[in-house]
This record gives structure tokens, sequence and C-alpha cells, in this order.
């Protein structure tokens, strides 16, 4: 079935995670009480100043960009997956531009954990809306990068983050993105 939030149409998202995960009135995340989540954070605009086309645009700096919910796991399967080492998480981001430039995230890297070889990579699935997922490497003394991509996906897609890769994701279109990793 679908949701409507806003003005947008949305597919269930019981439908599309597998989990009692649905759309809020006010187009955010609300779990049942089938699924535990160990960590929800917002994002605010301030934090992302410091990778703005335009700083002064991140105003109100408390506006939230996107919600990270961390560490999701049905409440049976919860402390098996805590056990192992593996998250599930889904990061929710709203469309609405930042002065000229598309909403982002501020993006990260899986670093090798001390005595590992490589860091981990991710696999990321788009569960609504679309958006460009960029790839890089860094660097960190030069900060000089000898691979960039960015790939588009639309909900449905699935794409991997090779280990060791600064990564983040842009909205593309005029929808919430919402997508699992």
């Amino acid at each position: 079935g679908c949701q409507t939030v806003g003005d947008a149409s949305m597919r269930s998202l019981k439908e599309l995670t597998g989990l009692d995960v649905a759309w809020t009135p006010q187009g955010t995340l609300a779990f049942g009480n089938t699924v535990l989540v160990n960590e929800t954070a917002a994002r605010p605009l301030a934090r992302l100043q410091p990778v703005a086309l335009d700083p002064d645009a991140c105003i109100p700096a408390d506006r939230t960009l996107y919600w990270m919910y961390g560490g999701i796991a049905p409440r049976e399967k919860y402390l098996r997956m805590q056990q192992s080492g593996l998250r599930y998480e889904l990061t929710l981001m709203f469309p609405k531009a930042v002065g000229r430039e598309r909403p982002k995230t501020l993006g990260h890297i899986h670093a090798a954990r001390p005595g590992d070889t490589f860091g981990s990579p991710e696999i990321i699935e788009v569960q609504h809306g679309a958006g460009y997922f960029v790839m890089f490497n860094l660097n960190p003394r030069t900060h000089h990068s000898t691979f960039c991509r960015a790939v588009f996906a639309k909900a449905g897609d699935k794409l991997i983050v090779p280990p060791n890769m600064y990564h983040g994701a842009i909205v593309a279109g005029e929808d919430p993105l919402l997508f699992a990793d």
C-alpha cells in the first residue's frame, strides 16, 4: 500500500524494509514495538557549514537536514546483530536545498581497524527517492584524491561502497531520499 506524507505518495516502509516502520505526518520515521533502534540522530545544517558551497546558507543552523537511524533490528534478532558487529541503518534526507546546493550528507569513511588491512565495504539500498552517491579516496597529508565517482541510484537500486572510500549522498529529486546501509 501507499502512505501520503506532505505532497509525496510513498510506498509502505514495512513493505520496503520488512520491518515495522512507517512514515510520520512530519515525514520522519516511526518504529513499532517489534523493532529496536540503537541510535537516532539528527544532522543539523550547522554541521554542514564546513563542506557547504555557501556556508551562510546553512540557516537556520538547527534545521534538520537529515536523520540517521542506526543499529536497527527486529527485537528477536537485536542481540545477535549487536554481537555480530553488523549494523543495519536507515538515513532519511529531505529534499529542501541549502542555498543553491542540493542537500547532502556530511560523509564518512569505514577505515581499517587496528590490526586489519582493509576497512569494511558498505552495501547501500535506496528505499525511496533518488540520489547521487559519491565515493572517493583522499590522501590525508596532501588532500588529493586519485579516485572519485558519483553513482546515480533510485528506489530499488543497490550499490557497494568499497573499503577505505570516503562516501556521501546527495538528494537528486524532489522527494525525500531514504536509503539503507
